[in-house]
């Protein structure tokens, strides 16, 4: 096929003729596109469907329990009503109403630090 197509190009490049002539001798329209037939399911290999290799698997019906109290739909208000529950602090109302402000972890070691300090110059 090379060998062909070579010669084929060769005369054409070493042709005298002109543009026009070569046109006129060489340039066709496109081949018109063609259907192909379906090919017939026969030439087809046929599909081999092998049963499944290695140990037997055998299906178990497992039975579902489910006590009574178990909620399997949310509704829209279970989540506000989560997200609206602080963590309460004991006697926070009694804090409050005498205007205590409840001290922070760094602030309460602190204080322990001093305390212990304060307890060895006593002694």
């Amino acid at each position: 096929m090379d060998d062909l197509y070579q010669t084929e190009i060769r005369k054409r490049y070493n042709s005298s003729m002109t543009y026009q002539q070569y046109l006129d001798t060489h340039d066709q329209p496109p081949p018109t596109p063609t259907l192909k037939a379906k090919q017939s399911p026969q030439i087809v290999e046929p599909l081999t469907l092998e049963p499944h290799k290695g140990p037997k698997i055998h299906q178990q019906k497992l039975a579902i329990y489910t006590p009574d109290d178990v909620i399997f739909e949310e509704s829209e208000t279970d989540e506000k009503q989560r997200s609206n529950q602080i963590p309460k602090i004991p006697c926070q109302k009694a804090l409050i109403e005498h205007n205590i402000r409840i001290r922070s972890q760094s602030e309460n070691l602190g204080f322990s630090v001093f305390r212990f300090l304060q307890q060895k110059k006593k002694v």
